[in-house]
């Protein structure tokens, strides 16, 4: 897995994550120079992020086991711009609250991609519950035909 930590927040240059230097099983994993071609919609809970040479990022968020509980993932308002950037670094902070007076909580997991044009992009997936139902997710990366799993679980 990747050496990075799971409540990583981005607080400037100190704790942003260079891709290039990213190590997944002693191989380098790199987004250098991979241009944003094409985001796809499938679902509102499951995007992917196309790029050159069938590179891609993937965020899924499973719609399975729903009741009253509102989830999804929310995009940038400005998403189309990203089309012809390069994403260079990104941070991903994973965050759970839950209020025992009210029975509801909040889970998310941010994912915050850098482009080279000094752009940048969030994304948040998340399940606001009132303590049941979660719903599993995964943030994969796609780098020349391996897949990079960033970060999985439950929400």
């Amino acid at each position: 897995m990747l050496k990075i930590e799971k409540k990583l927040k981005y607080k400037g240059n100190k704790n942003r994550i260079n891709i290039k230097e990213s190590m997944l099983n002693n191989n380098k994993f790199e987004l250098a120079n991979i241009a944003v071609r094409e985001v796809e919609f499938i679902h509102e809970t499951h995007i992917i992020i196309h790029m050159d040479d069938n590179n891609r990022i993937k965020l899924y968020l499973c719609p399975d086991s729903q009741c009253c509980e509102q989830f999804g993932i929310n995009v940038p308002k400005d998403l189309n711009s990203i089309i012809g950037c390069t994403i260079c670094d990104f941070t991903h902070t994973h965050t759970d609250t839950y209020d025992e007076d009210s029975y509801k909580g909040t889970n998310m997991l941010n994912l915050m991609l850098f482009t080279s044009e000094n752009k940048r992009y969030e994304f948040m997936l998340f399940n606001e519950h009132n303590g049941y139902y979660p719903h599993d997710y995964e943030v994969i990366f796609t780098i020349n035909k391996k897949d990079y799993t960033v970060n999985s679980g439950r929400l």
